[in-house]
């Protein structure tokens, strides 16, 4: 397989996955950041987070917090930027770069999103922030200059890691596809809810169940918003361990091991959801996203550990 480019043979994937695996892990640590700090100002949204209250279910309610709100717009930029750097970075990776200017895009682009959320979180005073999220957009921007110029990935051999033949991927593709086809199931269980309360976001959406007297103003319902949280708590699940599990695949892991990862993390996730929307008692759902991201986090381990040099 040295001659592969997708492997870890490959110093400039070796580099990619590394500094890839840094950012991804960020990304995810963001989450318990959030549920640390809800715990800090009893800052909940679901009503039964607060395991310590007496009130009915229908009385818990909490101030929107801005210490936690600023940490999830962090997360949330994170998840705009880190994605399309990990997707642009496997495409450049097979352009065959220079290895020390590919070593540049990924230190600089890790090191820019570390700043920017230092700079999020402290905070900072601008142009702080606005220059750690502009340096990396123009890392992740060259990078696809790259991709662009070269126009061939069709024509490159792919690695044999990453196609049906390799009995790790296959089981890396069935239970991703698993999680992405649930994660994708919760946009139309939304859709459902939001005609059913006719709860509706956008004034055209009324006119899809019409009444006397509706004045086109969003409406906000429960139900709809805890499907929400609970779809994008999908995301910010699901994708890293996606993104992660195909660089766990360039690492040859063992079979059982890896499938053993694959296996936990779909249940996980499954059953996550049905804590979500049941709802049932905490610590359950603490549990299914805990035990989810060990899963993710135990990937990303053995990827650094490849990746390193």
């Amino acid at each position: 397989m040295s001659d592969s480019l997708l492997s870890f043979d490959n110093p400039v994937f070796a580099n990619f996955a590394y500094y890839s695996g840094i950012v991804i892990c960020k990304t995810m640590l963001m989450s318990g950041l959030t549920a640390i700090n809800r715990f800090r100002y009893t800052a909940f949204v679901n009503p039964e987070d607060f395991i310590n209250s007496k009130k009915p279910l229908e009385e818990r309610k909490a101030p929107i917090n801005s210490t936690v709100e600023r940490i999830r717009r962090c997360h949330l930029n994170d998840l705009e930027n880190v994605i399309p750097f990990v997707l642009i970075g496997f495409l450049y990776v097979c352009t065959k770069p220079n290895p020390g200017t590919a070593l540049l895009h990924f230190r600089t682009f890790a090191a820019f999103r570390i700043f920017h959320m230092f700079a999020y979180l402290i905070p900072l005073p601008q142009p702080s922030r606005a220059l750690g999220f502009l340096v990396g957009a123009v890392v992740t921007g060259s990078m696809a200059v790259s991709v662009l110029k070269a126009g061939s990935f069709s024509r490159r051999k792919m690695s044999e890691l990453l196609t049906f033949n390799n009995p790790v991927f296959g089981q890396f593709a069935f239970y991703s596809g698993i999680v992405i086809c649930k994660t994708m199931a919760m946009s139309l269980l939304t859709s459902i809810n939001r005609m059913k309360n006719r709860a509706f976001a956008n004034p055209e959406d009324y006119k899809l169940r019409a009444k006397p007297g509706d004045d086109g103003k969003p409406v906000v319902n429960a139900t709809v918003e805890r499907i929400r949280r609970c779809h994008l708590n999908d995301l910010e699940n699901v994708i890293p361990f996606v993104l992660i599990g195909l660089l766990y695949v360039c690492t040859k892991p063992d079979p059982s091991t890896a499938l053993m990862h694959f296996r936990a993390f779909a249940g996980l996730r499954i059953f996550h959801t049905f804590a979500y929307l049941i709802p049932l008692p905490q610590p359950s759902r603490a549990l299914g996203f805990l035990l989810g991201a060990v899963v993710t986090g135990s990937m990303a381990v053995a990827v650094l550990k490849a990746g390193s040099y």
